[in-house]
């Protein structure tokens, strides 16, 4: 068998990889809004997309120019760099892919399959002009510079439309429908229903069918000739069927778009982005197809003009790679980690945020906010009052607690974006599927005032990080393609193989990797609802118990940095302390949402005061961490012996201390109490003992002291006595708890 075939056999096995991958990546694309709002089971959401990706796949024979002369120009490559070219793109491809997929990030196939082939095919084209020394060509001649940066330029252009578009549209739907939406849809759902089906299938069908590889000419023609025709039809049709089902039957019509919704946005996906997992190996086919029909020629001088001409897609091509991506949708749990980053972002209500604040995020809400309240001062009393009230919320609940955000917004989501990337396909443009839905779900929650003042900030810092990727994607596959290009001229078909086998090492370490994220993840649910005060009081039992065991390793770093005037061990404690503050957050919001079911009015007043011993416990280390921080990285004198010896000290009572109180905790005691009052008192005298000792050390040794080391002593065993208040605090708050719980318990008893 050639070695040629050998290759391009392993350019559709990497095909295969990338389309699990890649729709594990891009999943979110098309099922976050369904799942968002939990319009149906997951199952039938995917069943339902599979459909669409089935019936996408077949529509994109079109595309597949893209990977054969959309970024280069192959009439100037030889078989032998084509294939070279190719290869490091799958190869680069599956690795970057799935590295995000493991991550939980969603990222751009198309970027990545875009500046991967640039980046391969500017590799070649450099080694061509500064290594081989080809005559008559600069770099700039081998790429397709006009198309590459037309698609480069329209992706970014998305990015903006796409937000816009969301953000325009579902500010108009909330205005027409508002959150009590139901006694409206029960009048005009029908032309709701007509105008969403009709749009969907005015650009999926209608327009998409011209670039179908399986539809007659004759058929093509009839169809664009009569498009205006058969608009109008569908449009009066569905409104009328959809009206009467409302009638007669309370059709859910918002659940009919939505889903219907879903099936176009992963037709419309299948159609634009299949070219980014099989586009390549297809190439490479023909490519391989015209050099065996050409016998005898040189594989490193024969040029591959043949595909800078039309080259017809063997449909079995695209029926396979559909049906791939329909196992894919069905067993990838990357994927499921992905569409949750998306949702996260995208909902109504606020709760633990993934990504924390940044100056960025910052900045842009406060340029929003004050825009926000230039448009209301010009804005009509008459007219806020009533826009105002048709995005009011009050006394409007999600009908599935566990949804992310209702019906309307799921189904201008699906609508906008399957839209945009059908406007896309069928100029044969390669948008980013990712960069369109997820920037038009975006600029639907917007919209939807779903980025309120406590959490503006960190959706934003989300969105950012996110884009962020998508840059870092481009910078990366580019440089990954470009290096694995020159690996692979240099070490021929040697390198090639070893390429492929450290890919799939790869693939596989980070299965591994991916699993034990989810299985952290699992661990560390937050349930959405607590439903009893002992579940309560549980979540809260589990909080301290995890900052307890980690004050004490912060402690210890703290000690050792002291010690030995380095910052590395500082920087451990922070990395500890910065794991106690996002754990602490993620439980305590939890408890919030859980004191809505807790009537008693004295155990949320406790709750609140516990909260307040537990965040001055938190600001206690932050203020010891912070100062020791800036004490060493300023380079600043040591503490002196004695000073680190009464630190080392303290440090070890509260530790002692501290194992008391998690004991009692732990086991629902407090059997220690007054024992724990006497170890409070003794070591509070013992700080006030030393500030005493340092104080005298200091009016006899004033040439030998070091003024910053004094501060920073100073400060510490301060913010030690605080800690030490706040936790015995704390240890009283939660028995009162506890014993408030046991009163309600026997008031319901009898």
């Amino acid at each position: 068998m050639s070695i040629y075939l050998i290759i391009i056999g392993l350019l559709f096995l990497l095909a295969a990889i990338d389309l699990v991958v890649g729709v594990s990546n891009d999943a979110v694309n098309f099922l976050n809004s369904a799942v968002g709002a939990k319009v149906a089971k997951y199952k039938v959401i995917v069943a339902i997309a599979g459909l669409g990706v089935l019936l996408g796949a077949m529509f994109s024979g079109g595309m597949m120019e893209v990977a054969r002369k959309g970024i280069f120009n192959p009439q100037f490559f030889s078989f032998m760099d084509i294939l070279m070219i190719f290869v490091a793109v799958m190869i680069s491809d599956v690795i970057v892919l799935d590295m995000f997929n493991t991550f939980g990030l969603p990222t751009s196939t198309t970027v990545s399959i875009v500046f991967e082939l640039l980046g391969a095919a500017v590799a070649m084209a450099f080694i061509k002009v500064f290594i081989i020394h080809v005559p008559g060509h600069e770099v700039p001649d081998y790429i397709n510079t006009y198309n590459a940066l037309k698609i480069i330029f329209g992706i970014l252009f998305s990015v903006v439309v796409a937000f816009l578009t969301g953000l325009i549209l579902q500010f108009i739907s909330r205005l027409i429908f508002s959150f009590n939406y139901e006694k409206v849809m029960k009048w005009f759902g029908g032309i709701w229903g007509g105008l969403v089906t009709t749009g969907i299938m005015y650009f999926l069908f209608l327009k998409g069918i011209k670039h179908a590889t399986f539809v007659s000419d004759d058929f093509k023609q009839h169809v664009m000739a009569n498009q205006a025709y058969y608009t109008f039809v569908t449009f009066v049709a569905f409104t009328i069927i959809i009206q009467f089902l409302i009638w007669l039957v309370k059709f859910n019509v918002l659940r009919f778009t939505v889903l219907l919704g879903t099936f176009a946005l992963a037709m419309a996906f299948a159609g634009n982005d299949l070219v980014n997992f099989i586009g390549v190996p297809v190439a490479g086919y023909n490519a391989y197809t015209d050099f065996i029909a050409h016998p005898g020629v040189d594989p490193n001088n024969y040029l591959m003009t043949f595909l800078s001409q039309k080259v017809p897609v063997n449909n079995w091509f695209l029926f396979a790679a559909g049906v791939i991506m329909i196992f894919t949708l069905y067993f990838s749990k990357k994927a499921k980690s992905v569409i949750k980053t998306s949702v996260d972002l995208a909902r109504q209500d606020e709760g633990y945020e993934r990504f924390g604040s940044s100056l960025l995020a910052r900045a842009i809400v406060r340029m929003g906010v004050n825009t926000n309240n230039f448009f209301k001062a010009i804005t009509p009393k008459v007219i806020r009052i009533y826009i105002q009230r048709r995005f009011s919320r009050s006394g409007v609940k999600l009908k599935n607690k566990e949804a992310a955000f209702d019906l309307i917004r799921a189904s201008v989501n699906l609508f906008t974006a399957s839209i945009l990337i059908a406007i896309a396909t069928t100029n044969k443009l390669p948008l980013s599927t990712t960069y369109v839905t997820f920037m038009v779900a975006m600029g639907t929650s917007l919209a939807d005032r779903a980025w309120s003042g406590d959490s503006a900030v960190y959706r934003i810092t989300g969105v950012v990080t996110v884009i962020g990727g998508w840059f870092f994607t481009a910078l990366i596959t580019f440089t990954v393609a470009f290096t694995l290009a020159m690996i692979i001229y240099y070490g021929s078909f040697y390198a090639m193989f070893a390429l492929f086998a450290i890919a799939l090492y790869i693939i596989f370490r980070t299965r591994v990797l991916h699993k034990r994220i989810m299985e952290k993840e699992r661990a560390e649910t937050i349930k959405q609802e607590v439903a009893t005060v002992e579940s309560f009081v549980a979540e809260l039992r589990k909080q301290v118990k995890i900052t307890f065991t980690n004050f004490k390793e912060i402690l210890e770093y703290i000690r050792q940095s002291l010690k030995s005037n380095t910052i590395h061990d500082v920087k451990k404690a922070n990395k500890v302390y910065q794991k106690v503050i996002k754990e602490s957050e993620k439980n305590l919001n939890k408890a919030i949402k859980s004191i809505q079911h807790i009537t008693d009015a004295e155990i949320s007043s406790k709750y609140v005061e516990f909260t307040l011993s537990l965040k001055q416990m938190n600001n206690s280390l932050k203020y010891i961490i912070i100062p020791v921080y800036n004490h060493i990285d300023n380079q600043h004198k040591p503490l002196n012996s004695i000073q680190l010896k009464y630190i080392k000290d303290l440090f070890k009572k509260y530790e002692a201390y501290a194992d008391v109180i998690l004991k009692d905790i732990s086991e629902s005691k407090s059997s220690h109490m007054e024992d724990l009052k006497k170890m409070r008192d003794e070591i509070i005298d013992t700080i006030n003992e030393y500030r005493k000792q340092q104080v005298k050390f200091l009016k006899h040794n004033q040439e030998k002291i070091s003024t910053k080391a004094n501060v920073l002593f100073f400060d510490i065993i301060y913010e030690m006595k605080i800690l030490i208040f706040s936790t015995f605090d704390l240890y009283e708050v939660y028995f009162d708890l506890l014993n408030l719980l046991a009163e309600v318990e026997n008031k319901e008893n009898q």
